[in-house]
């Protein structure tokens, strides 16, 4: 009997390790050590509006949290995974360099302040809605 859970425990610790080897190492070696990640959209003014993010976002699980009082900026909580208690996500929307144009600019941080690593989950959800928001608004 001791002999089987020793066996067990050593199938599900080195499973565990080789998991964990393949997510650091499945992109750059800088993923590894941020905790934030933001890039800024542009489209053209009035293709995107908050109400469309809002929906776009809650279809695809992020959970709404608030909204300023001016409805120019957003933010969402993504759920807890294997490697992370969840990220927040900001989405602000700005004026353009020049009047035909408006800014997203989409932020997502670590949950927890005591976060070193974000394992790449906040470049994740930022290229994940960037995605989202390019197709929607093409």
């Amino acid at each position: 009997m001791s002999e089987i859970f020793h066996v067990l425990l050593n199938v599900i610790i080195s499973l565990c390790l080789l998991f964990f080897l393949l997510r650091v190492f499945k992109g750059s070696a800088n993923k590894i050590v941020s905790n934030s990640f933001s890039r800024i959209i542009i489209f053209p003014k009035g293709k995107v509006s908050i109400e469309e993010i809002k929906d776009l976002l809650g279809q695809e699980g992020f959970k709404f949290i608030e909204e300023s009082s001016d409805s120019r900026m957003i933010k969402f909580k993504s759920n807890a995974s294997f490697f992370s208690w969840g990220e927040v996500v900001s989405l602000c929307v700005k004026e353009g360099a020049n009047e035909k144009a408006e800014e997203v600019e989409v932020s997502s941080h670590s949950t927890l302040k005591t976060t070193v690593s974000d394992w790449g989950k906040n470049k994740e959800n930022v290229e994940k809605i960037a995605k989202l928001l390019e197709g929607k608004c093409s």
